[in-house]
């Protein structure tokens, strides 16, 4: 038996789906297993002993004659080769556990419907990447579909994802799927040698980049002056980010500069593969993050964390753990829950979060961790 299982979505949605793995293992345990993500993030999931595969979901939902002109048909012409070219990846099962799938041409009920299968599951119910009506005419794809109820639509993305699992047929208690991360010895000492640590100081890991919508990116003097709060604390900052985050990360680093209580600056953006992240998050004492998948991997770690967060999704992905160690920066907002369809021309809901309540958040989970 080959199972095919489809996680397209960003790095913080496979990171909190990284805890099921080896639960659809257990469904599945002489099945080959191939576990299908964006070419960006296979590292994060290569080394995985709960799969038996890692492929690119480029490789099945890219266009195949991109060089194409813009003419009339072009997409349908491609998307015709597409389908043809995916019959190739015949498999037994396919499980899209993606709760806002996307629609449209070569969205992601297309490619499922482009790979034959005997069985196809996934969700149904969110329409914040689909209209209904996309959503509607997806059921004839699948086998069977989990209800997503308009209740749910901001229920934590874990409590989805166990409840994913009971519709396969495995009923957990939550903590059991909790995140998981593999990393080897080279991850490792490319932390030790990249992440000094220093006496009578606490390593604040900051993660300020964001890549959906650059509005909600906290700008780099509110760090500034959040850290400076913090007075009586000497600090050394590590920054974390992409290659796609690297103007914001500099920002931040050149920001931080004026802070006199942070004795030690390092700039890492761009520089770590995301096992490298993960590794060097563990020897950070705080993560201080925009809602980012490296929010998600630190709570995960069991690290304090305090998240800048907004409202589009607030409480949907964040925030979870441990209430005493994994806090929250906010501005409420009677227009939270807005799926990020701004209503203002700045992104109130974080521009206006005030840096004294990330300075206070800070103080609270380095309490609740008892290094302050």
């Amino acid at each position: 038996m080959n199972v095919f299982i489809l996680r397209p979505d960003n790095l913080g949605d496979i990171v909190l789906f990284s805890g099921i793995l080896r639960h659809i293992r257990s469904l599945y345990p002489t099945a080959s297993i191939t576990l299908i993500v964006k070419q960006s993030y296979l590292n994060l999931i290569e080394i995985c002993p709960h799969i038996d595969r890692v492929m690119e979901w480029e490789k099945i939902s890219s266009l195949p004659y991109d060089w194409l002109p813009e003419l009339r048909g072009k997409y349908r012409f491609n998307w015709f080769i597409r389908h043809f070219i995916n019959k190739k990846y015949k498999t037994d099962i396919i499980l899209l556990p993606v709760r806002s799938p996307t629609g449209g041409l070569f969205g992601m009920h297309d490619i499922v419907a482009s790979i034959p299968a005997a069985e196809k599951i996934g969700l149904t119910g969110d329409y914040c990447n689909q209209t209904v009506e996309e959503d509607q005419a997806a059921d004839k794809i699948y086998s069977k579909r989990m209800s997503i109820k308009d209740n749910q639509q901001r229920t934590f993305e874990l409590e989805i994802n166990n409840n994913f699992l009971k519709f396969l047929g495995l009923k957990l208690d939550i903590l059991e799927i909790w995140p998981e991360f593999w990393t080897d010895e080279e991850d490792h000492e490319w932390a030790c040698r990249s992440i000094p640590l220093h006496p009578n100081t606490i390593t604040l890991a900051i993660c300020p980049g964001v890549t959906s919508n650059l509005l909600k990116f906290y700008p780099g003097e509110n760090f500034v002056h959040a850290i400076s709060e913090l007075r009586d604390t000497q600090i050394s900052v590590i920054i974390f980010g992409s290659p796609t985050e690297m103007e914001m990360c500099l920002e931040v680093e050149n920001a931080l500069t004026a802070c006199k209580n942070v004795n030690f600056l390092v700039n890492l953006a761009g520089q770590s593969t995301i096992r490298q992240m993960i590794e060097g998050l563990k020897r950070c004492d705080l993560i201080l993050s925009q809602d980012t998948a490296a929010l998600h991997i630190a709570v995960a770690l069991k690290k304090p964390t305090v998240g800048i967060m907004g409202g589009g999704h607030y409480g949907r992905f964040y925030p979870w753990g441990d209430e005493r160690i994994n806090r929250v920066a906010n501005k409420f907002l009677n227009c939270y829950g807005c799926n990020w369809r701004c209503i203002y021309p700045t992104t109130r809901c974080i521009q206006e979060i005030p840096p004294m309540v990330v300075s206070e958040q800070i103080i609270f989970a380095l309490q609740g961790a008892n290094l302050n």
